[in-house]
């Protein structure tokens, strides 16, 4: 990994566990921020404050709440009102549809941290509408909760094939090439 210094913009605490583990995995210099009121407009402050201090930002943002086209928008509104060196920086990576989908796409992970049987392989899990609830739903039939926390998110995280991942969540691939120079995957 290259000694590039990185702030990763997120929405939330799930989202920040997982690019804390992937960041200790890979031994990249990331700081994960939470974006206040998952507003992707106030990125903009942040960027500008923190512009001399790191090489690259990410923004992360996923589906939930939002259509793809509408977070584009803003986005380049956003790109729009940065000075042009900054603007080169600045990345988005959108995730389908939201953070579970990167965990979905290794279940042997998932099985291993909440200690279950195998859970059946998901072939493309960026097409799930609601990832989080295909997980609690997979883990309730084995007498288990899921629930959104940083903990959770970096065990599985800590526990998962990237490079599976990588496969099957065009996101996550993404994700790992914004944070390489050149991409480190093709």
């Amino acid at each position: 990994m290259s000694g590039m210094n990185v702030l990763v913009l997120v929405k939330g605490v799930t989202e920040k566990g997982a690019i804390r583990s992937i960041a200790k995995r890979l031994d990249a210099k990331i700081k994960v921020v939470l974006m206040r009121g998952n507003r992707i407009e106030k990125v903009r402050g942040v960027i500008r404050t923190l512009g001399s201090k790191y090489d690259k930002f990410i923004i992360l943002k996923d589906l939930h709440k939002y259509p793809e086209k509408a977070i584009m928008e803003r986005y380049n509104r956003i790109r729009r009102t940065i000075s042009a060196d900054l603007r080169e920086r600045v990345k988005l990576v959108i995730v389908r549809h939201a953070i579970e989908a990167w965990f979905l796409a290794d279940t042997d992970a998932v099985s291993r941290v909440f200690n279950c049987r195998w859970f059946r392989a998901i072939r493309d899990p960026e097409s799930i509408e609601d990832p989080a609830e295909e997980l609690n739903n997979m883990l309730k039939r084995e007498g288990k909760l899921y629930y959104k926390a940083e903990n959770i998110a970096e065990r599985i995280m800590k526990e998962a094939d990237l490079e599976v991942i990588s496969k099957k969540a065009a996101s996550f691939r993404e994700f790992l090439n914004c944070l390489t120079d050149p991409p480190l995957i093709s």
